[in-house]
């Protein structure tokens, strides 16, 4: 039974396409036929079938390469089929001009281009409004990248300095400079809040800054003036206890 499995599993082999010689076959032949004569008189014969079992073993591993090619080489001509028909079935389209309505209304937006240092984008303001890029440039600093944050806040105040989001982006534009500890910066920039936007939410915010940028720069006597003025002209602070905080710092 099991030689007529092997002599099955040969022919089949065979009959796939694998690169077997004439000689081969004959070799195995002649093998299966002592294996028979095994079977027929129960003596032992000199070559057993363990080599015979590598040898089909080998052949089928090679069936199973050429196999997977052509398995590969069927996918890829259905694949192209598909395509082709697809094509064959859709209409082409025709591009129609898109239609602008004149009574749209216009989006605040700043027209100038730069270079997103964060990213390596280039951002047109054009298309973007004001607090889009307001918005890109508090990411950027929340991931630390102060010169481009500074770049988009700076789209802001210059272009758009009586926007509502023009104070905000001049205090984190002074933020950027103290993250940077460029403190004689900085300290101007906070001083730009305190003289051109006195409406602003980060008014108070701005003028405690300008005191920690004096202690940074060694002007701790004045630093110290500056934050007992803001105390007593601004009892309800919010953050009054970072000023008692550095006041015992100093």
């Amino acid at each position: 039974m099991k030689v007529k499995i092997l002599i099955m599993a040969l022919i089949l082999i065979l009959l796939s396409g694998c690169a077997v010689t004439l000689t081969d076959f004959n070799k195995l032949k002649e093998r299966v036929d002592q294996l028979e004569k095994v079977e027929k008189d129960g003596k032992p014969v000199a070559n057993n079938d363990q080599q015979l079992n590598e040898e089909l073993k080998a052949l089928s591993k090679q069936n199973q390469h050429i196999f997977s090619q052509l398995q590969a080489i069927n996918n890829r001509l259905t694949s192209l089929e598909n395509r082709n028909q697809e094509n064959a079935v859709k209409p082409p389209v025709e591009k129609t001009p898109a239609v602008v309505e004149n009574n749209t209304p216009a989006v605040d937006t700043v027209s100038t281009t730069t270079n997103n240092a964060g990213t390596g984008e280039i951002v047109n303001e054009s298309t973007n409004s004001t607090e889009e890029i307001y918005n890109e440039g508090r990411r950027l600093y929340g991931n630390k990248d102060y010169p481009a944050a500074i770049k988009m806040f700076s789209m802001i105040t210059d272009n758009q300095s009586n926007h509502e989001l023009a104070g905000p982006a001049q205090y984190w534009i002074a933020e950027c400079f103290y993250s940077l500890c460029d403190y004689s910066a900085a300290k101007i920039e906070f001083q730009k809040i305190v003289k051109s936007y006195p409406s602003s939410s980060k008014f108070v915010d701005a003028q405690v800054k300008i005191a920690l940028c004096m202690i940074n720069l060694n002007q701790k006597a004045k630093a110290k003036e500056e934050l007992l003025r803001i105390k007593k002209e601004y009892p309800k602070y919010e953050r009054k206890a970072l000023i008692d905080d550095w006041l015992r710092k100093i």
